[in-house]
């Protein structure tokens, strides 16, 4: 094994280690898209497990012993690695390059998705799941003089109960990192906003 994958190996296994120091699990997350707060877009998905497939796909392509779920307990994570670099032991020279890379992508989106979940915050209440990401865009101007930061957010809501349930309204509250409250959103159902200045 040349330097550069050994380098690589060790990386995964450095996210491994935290994800099992703290207990967690990762579940993979669509990265939030930075620039749709100008366009105040949403998206509705309908069947999340299919979508999740896709998902695991786009986000790890070509990545083996993924689980369908797009959740990785520590122990999937490490077999996840394991089975790839084995893979790449017994791959001809000629590949090992692009194996290389693939690695080098895997461990870049790996360090998102541990930054995106970390970012985020899950609660379950009634048999509905509320799962919110947040991410840090960058300073705006609001005058010649002064700048805001602005942050874009998904809030996704799914009944993860036996019972039917209807969105008829929603309000999110926005606290910064000391609970203060800093901004309210709230509508109908069907209006979701992705974008607020603190």
């Amino acid at each position: 094994m040349n330097k550069a994958i050994c380098t690589v190996y060790r990386a995964f296994f450095r996210y491994n280690r935290q994800l099992q120091a703290a207990g967690q699990k990762l579940e993979i997350r669509t990265p939030l898209d930075k620039e749709a707060y100008r366009t105040a877009s949403y998206a509705w998905v309908v069947n999340e497990s299919a979508s999740r497939q896709d998902l695991v796909e786009l986000v790890l392509p070509n990545i083996l012993e993924v689980p369908e779920s797009g959740v990785f307990s520590p122990a999937a994570l490490r077999t996840c690695i394991r089975a790839n670099f084995a893979a790449s032991k017994t791959a001809p020279l000629e590949q090992q390059g692009q194996l290389l890379d693939q690695a080098f992508g895997a461990l870049r989106t790996l360090s998102e998705q541990m930054h995106m979940q970390d970012c985020s915050s899950d609660s379950v209440t009634d048999g509905i799941r509320i799962n919110v990401t947040s991410a840090y865009i960058g300073k705006v101007p609001v005058s010649t003089v002064a700048t805001k930061n602005l942050f874009t957010y998904r809030v996704r809501v799914t009944n993860v109960g036996d019972n039917k349930a209807k969105l008829m309204g929603r309000q999110w509250i926005i606290q910064d990192d000391k609970g203060k409250v800093v901004d309210q959103v709230a509508g109908p159902g069907r209006q979701l906003y992705n974008c607020m200045q603190q």
